[in-house]
Parts: structure tokens; sequence; C-alpha cells
């Protein structure tokens, strides 16, 4: 009895670790959930979708994005973060609620780092600073000269408190060392608006959004914020190249609930990652300006750590809290 008790037990522990490999190659068996932040039209949804799209045909399965905006992506976040983690259900995070909110102190209803599993980087967003043309500065050494010469006549636009160019603006104060007025609004395109009426003097925004404007000659360009310049705009040196050292792409990043089995997620990052390599999704990103850029599982966290930390460090020294 004792022996057969035995082998009883072993086979109870076999079985299970058998099960674990045909479950993984079994995802997925249904139709999968990409939870987007933002309303339907924007940049990251353009780009979710798309992503999405491709994504069904590798897996076989319909991949059904919903839109659920709403306070910086904290509604669709939280809704995520309390799914079952069982990898049909899929946030496109931003550092709008994983890496700005946390850094402002927002008291969220999740934990933007305990609460979630990375999957994939589906995209980063290069910004340009540009200015209105009534600016007298063609370069960023000559705008920080300005800046310098004349405190508290520059005002900067953002689309609001905590966001991407306003967490830019600040750090754009630090480095360079200047004076300049944050003015919020509710969104980058009222902010865009004021700043081609000249009401506002500079704004970093979104390449994509931006390139119209800087070729018709009703803003100019100082600088990108990624490491190297664009395609989109071959002509603007980026901040770094000017002799300022910062470097940022707005990233967007497909999420899966805290406890999705490691199988689970590899299974996703794999089928993401040979979306990202096909042709017509790298066509459509290069006429939308993302930049695709591989990353490991093994990489993610790290990255947006980093991420999180820097932004915190930010608001930390320019005072920066919630509203």
């Amino acid at each position: 009895m004792p022996k057969r008790f035995l082998m009883l037990c072993c086979a109870c522990l076999i079985v299970p670790l058998l099960g674990t490999p045909a479950q993984a190659q079994a995802f997925p068996e249904r139709a999968i959930r990409l939870v987007i932040p933002f309303p339907p039209g924007g940049g990251t949804d353009i780009a979710a979708r798309l992503v999405g799209e491709k994504l069904a045909a590798v897996l076989k399965q319909p991949v059904v994005p919903e839109n659920k905006p709403g306070a910086n992506g904290v509604i669709a976040s939280e809704f995520v973060a309390r799914s079952a983690p069982d990898g049909y259900t899929l946030l496109v995070a931003t550092g709008s609620s994983h890496a700005f909110a946390p850094a402002l102190g927002v008291r969220l209803p999740f934990d933007p780092v305990k609460d979630f599993a990375p999957v994939a980087l589906i995209g980063q967003f290069p910004t340009v600073l540009v200015v209105n043309p009534a600016v007298p500065a063609r370069t960023m050494r000559e705008f920080v000269d300005h800046a310098r010469q004349h405190p508290g006549t520059i005002n900067y636009g953002s689309a609001g408190n905590g966001s991407t160019n306003h967490f830019l603006g600040e750090l754009i104060k630090q480095v360079a060392g200047i004076d300049m007025l944050h003015v919020p609004y509710k969104g980058s395109g009222p902010a865009s608006q004021d700043l081609l009426a000249g009401q506002i003097q500079a704004m970093v925004d979104s390449v994509a959004a931006a390139k119209g404007n800087i070729e018709a000659g009703k803003l100019r360009a100082l600088g990108v914020t990624t490491p190297q310049r664009v395609a989109q705009l071959p002509d603007v040196p980026s901040l770094k190249e000017s002799g300022y050292d910062i470097e940022y792409a707005g990233w967007v990043v497909i999420m899966a609930p805290a406890g999705t089995p490691q199988p689970v997620l590899s299974r996703l990052h794999d089928a993401i990652a040979s979306v990202m390599a096909d042709a017509a999704v790298v066509e459509r990103y290069n006429r939308q300006g993302i930049l695709i850029r591989p990353m490991t599982l093994a990489e993610l966290t790290p990255y947006l750590r980093s991420d999180k930390e820097r932004w915190a460090t930010v608001a930390a020294k320019a005072g920066l809290k919630s509203e």
C-alpha cells in the first residue's frame, strides 16, 4: 500500500506538469479583448488597432479593441488589473497612467508595477520642441539664450497637468537651466491652436501632430527628443545633438494582469514580435511617425521601472503634484 500510494502521488504531480505546455500551446482558444485607454482616432488607438488586427491573424482568434477612455488611462488600467490573469484581457498601457501619474503622487486604484505583467512594446512616439515663429530663435541654443535673457516671457503649453508634454517641458527647463511658465490645456489640440495663435510660445508635441505645421512654416522646430533625428523631420536635429541631454519617446506597451502564466506571456510576446516585423505595420508606423523598437520580455520590466523612476525624479525636482 505505501508503494502504491507513493506511485499515485508521483503521478498526480507529473500530470499537471505535462498539462501546462499543452495549455500554453492551446492558447488562445477564444477572443482576446484589447483595452485602449483613449478615444478612437488618436495615435495610440491607431497603433493598437493595427497591431490587434495583425495579431488576430497570427493567433487565429479575434482580437477585439475596446476603448475605455478617462482619467489619463487610469479607468482602463484599473479594469485590466482586476481582470482574470489568463491572457484574454490586455491593456494598451502608456506612460500617462504608469509613469507620470505615480510621479505626481496620484492615488491610483492599482499598482502600476505589481498589478501588471508587461507583454510587448508596440511603439514609441517621438516628440519635438516647437515654437511660434515670433520667437526669435532658430536653434535650441538660441532659444535657451533668449529664455535666459528674457526670463518669464516663455509660456509652454501641454495637454494638461501630468501629460507627456508637461513632463518634457519640465525636463527641458531643468536640463537647459531656463525658466518657462507651464500653461495646461484640456488636450494637445487646444494647446497647439494657442501656440499657432501666439498665445503661448512653445510646446513639446508629437512629431506626427506637429509635422504639418512645421512644414507649412506655421511652427518652428528646434529639436526632437529622440537620440537621433527622425525620418519624418530629417532637417531637425535632436536636442542631444544640440548639446542638451534630453532623450525620450513616449511608449505604448501591451500589458496583462499580474499572475498571467509565463507561457501565455511568451506566446503573446512572440506573436506581437512577428506582427511588429510585418511590412504593412512598418510602413504604416513610418507614415504615422511611430518608432518600432524590438525589446525582449526580460528587457521590458527594467525599461518601464527606469522610466517610472526617471519621471519621479523630474517631478520631485520641479515640485510637481497632482491637482
